[in-house]
């Protein structure tokens, strides 16, 4: 696992990644508990200490103080006490030369991680060596947590105590510790447990551990150069900005913060390619389409530098462009595909094969993505070929529409409309051309079949202009072109529009008899003894004069 990962983990509170020496020595009520009253200790001296103008860092104090050593770097021993009193003094040392770049929320929680490991040298057994000294901690751990609130701090120093000599430093402090570490095994191997020796001297651990985590910190926040404190090294430091940025983009989720320490991080960094590399990590795996991007170009910075690891890096980036293309060549099997998705996909496979020249399966994309994009296209020109030729129809329709050639206007309309329904949704835009076009031609079919229906009252209206002026041939004439005007309005129109046809065709044909009855009439009318002209219209069908008005309904 990466140190950024592991970092990460405990960050966000897995208690499985903690080792059994992380386990023991001071349970989390206990690190809660110092560490705040470690707050208020060196707080006496400084009033503002893990505050800003706007924000209160004691939180990613006692977030800190919970996690312990692990949230410190890979390089923190917790092996023996000697080592972690080591590691406390090269910790000390590079606190002191972050804080000169900002003492923000990761330092506050840095510090707290720091205070409980030096409050662990301060029990007996805070660092077990052996699986007995791990059980006998454990049952310590259980048994302070149970009875803390009887735990009372008294304060042994006036002054905090500048830590110049790590290592005579927690010598003196832990001086009881050998002769303490032996009564307590005693007492608990004769069952006495907590009740006896830890009972009484539970109040003193707890106080010893407060003020040396105050003074571990009064080391770390004093202003004032030493001589005896060396500064950090340019690598630390970029490995104590890569933390940082772990904490504040992964757990804080502030990006801006995040920002800052990036800035800080590349003052110092000497081209650590590793460095870069976690960095991506902690980037990438915010699962955002910021976060990756940022991510990927970290990573192309950790290879662009080269060393040992470039390989392994090789490969997590033609990961992710093949990953990246699968994405994209999915969203070519949308409907409404853009061609742009062809050709991210197809990039990003060229992108995974340029970072791992032997894979195989980004050379096998390509191919697919290259047949996919040569299909497309020759979709692409069958949809051009179907609006062109739903055009030329269309175009032939119109010619015929006004010419009023209504019959062949509407099967050429009707015709135009195979092609323009052929195209697909895969094409977004000249689908939607071809839907436009199909309302425009139904408008236009709907048209001719009004002036088809307007023309066929008109030839009624003519029909018995002429009938009334006794021109009963010229009428029946009239009447009997309205059939074959209507001829054109198929059985597939609009059912209004059928219904209207139907209306005026049997009107037509009413007409023509009553035309012929009236014509028989007026000649007989007219031989010699005849009664005389009839009236025009004494036979005639109520439903004649609105023939023109319900062509006009039809519409």
């Amino acid at each position: 696992m990466k140190r950024t990962a592991f970092l990460l983990s405990v960050m966000l509170g897995v208690g499985a990644l903690l080792t059994p020496h992380e386990a023991a020595a001071w349970g989390e009520r206990a690190r809660q508990s110092l560490s705040i009253m470690g707050l208020q200790v060196v707080k006496q001296d400084y009033t503002r200490a893990f505050q800003a103008t706007d924000s209160n860092y004691e939180r990613d104090v006692i977030k800190g103080a919970l996690a312990g050593a692990e949230a410190l770097s890979e390089n923190f021993s917790m092996a023996s006490p000697q080592a972690a009193i080591a590691s406390i003094g090269a910790e000390i040392e590079l606190l002191r030369s972050a804080r000169d770049f900002g003492a923000g929320s990761y330092f506050a929680y840095r510090m707290g991680a720091l205070g409980t490991v030096a409050a662990q040298l301060m029990l007996p057994y805070g660092i077990p060596a052996t699986v007995e000294e791990q059980r006998l901690a454990n049952m310590m751990d259980r048994d302070i947590d149970e009875h803390l609130e009887s735990f009372k701090f008294v304060s042994t120093q006036r002054d905090r105590e500048f830590i110049r000599d790590i290592q005579s430093y927690f010598e003196r402090r832990r001086s009881f510790m050998r002769d303490d570490r032996r009564i307590i095994a005693e007492d608990y191997g004769k069952g006495s447990g907590y009740q006896k020796f830890l009972k009484e001297a539970g109040d003193a651990y707890f106080s010893r551990a407060v003020e040396t985590m105050a003074d571990v910190w009064h080391t770390v926040l004093r202003i004032e150069s030493d001589p005896s404190l060396r500064p950090a090294s340019r690598e630390m430091l970029a490995w104590y900005f890569v933390d940082e940025i772990a904490y504040l983009a992964g757990e804080k989720r502030n990006m801006t913060a995040a920002e800052r320490a990036y800035n800080d991080f590349s003052k110092v960094n000497p081209d650590i390619a590793r460095a870069y590399e976690e960095i991506g990590d902690v980037y990438y795996g915010l699962g955002t389409d910021e976060g990756v991007e940022r991510g990927v170009r970290e990573w192309r910075v950790a290879h662009n530098i080269g060393g040992p690891d470039r390989d392994r890096v090789a490969k997590m980036l033609s990961k992710h462009f093949l990953d990246q293309g699968y994405l994209f060549f999915a969203k070519t099997k949308e409907a409404g595909a853009d061609e742009q998705d062809y050709t991210n996909a197809l990039r990003s496979f060229e992108q995974a094969l340029e970072f791992d020249r032997m894979s195989e399966e980004a050379a096998k994309e390509i191919q697919v993505v290259n047949v996919a994009i040569q299909e497309r296209n020759e979709r692409f020109q069958t949809t051009l070929d179907f609006i062109a030729k739903g055009e030329q129809v269309r175009e032939r329709a119109d010619n015929m529409r006004n010419a009023e050639d209504y019959g062949n206007a509407i099967q050429t309309y009707r015709a135009a409309l195979i092609p323009y329904e052929a195209v697909s949704e895969e094409f977004t835009d000249q689908f939607q051309l071809a839907q436009s076009a199909i309302d425009s031609i139904k408008t236009e079919v709907s048209t001719v079949i009004s002036r088809v229906l307007t023309r066929a009252s008109e030839l009624i209206e003519e029909g018995d202009r002429a009938v009334e002026e006794f021109k009963f041939e010229e009428g029946i004439s009239a009447y009997e072109r309205v059939p074959g005007i209507l001829a054109v309005i198929s059985d597939e129109e609009r059912q209004q529009s059928v219904e209207r046809r139907n209306e005026l065709r049997d009107l037509a044909g009413e007409k023509i008899e009553d035309a012929k009855r009236q014509k028989l009439q007026y000649e007989d009318q007219k031989r010699p003894g005849g009664a005389g002209a009839p009236a025009f219209g004494a036979n005639r069908p109520a439903g004649a004069a609105g023939a023109q008005q319900g062509a006009a309904a039809a519409q």
